[in-house]
């Protein structure tokens, strides 16, 4: 647990995304980030969407609570999966090793990803159960 703690960074903060629920500030580094990975989006994509205009870092999206139209509008700018992220990988879900590797980032390392992940409390059973080695891509 100690590895999850805020630090200290040099980098300026940009916010991204809408001004409340779905908006975050992150670090203003985006050199050689080539994809986002976002689970429980809901039907706010703000974020994504900024990351994509503002970046041109596409978005990976995982939400099953989402509906057949609401998830046809998000399918027309952004890859969505109908699962959950979670610890383990079954017929509902899948962990965050395993999606990466489905969406192409699996062994290199040779690119930057971002995490954006807001899934009801199931954060830390999703950095938990990633091996340490997947956090120097994300």
């Amino acid at each position: 647990m100690r590895r999850f703690r805020p630090i200290k960074i040099s980098i300026p903060l940009t916010r991204l995304g809408s001004d409340n629920d779905g908006g975050y500030l992150i670090p203003d580094d985006f050199g050689g980030v080539v994809a986002c990975f976002s689970p429980g989006v809901s039907t706010n994509t703000s974020f994504e969407t900024s990351l994509l205009e503002k970046y041109n870092v596409p978005s990976y999206l995982t939400d099953p609570t989402l509906t057949a139209n609401q998830r046809d509008e998000i399918d027309k700018i952004f890859d969505l999966e109908d699962k959950y992220l979670g610890g383990c990988n079954d017929r509902d879900m899948f962990d965050l090793e395993n999606w990466m590797q489905i969406k192409g980032y699996g062994a290199c390392t040779n690119y930057s990803l971002v995490l954006q992940m807001d899934i009801e409390g199931y954060e830390f059973d999703v950095l938990l159960a990633t091996l340490k080695e997947s956090f120097t891509k994300v």
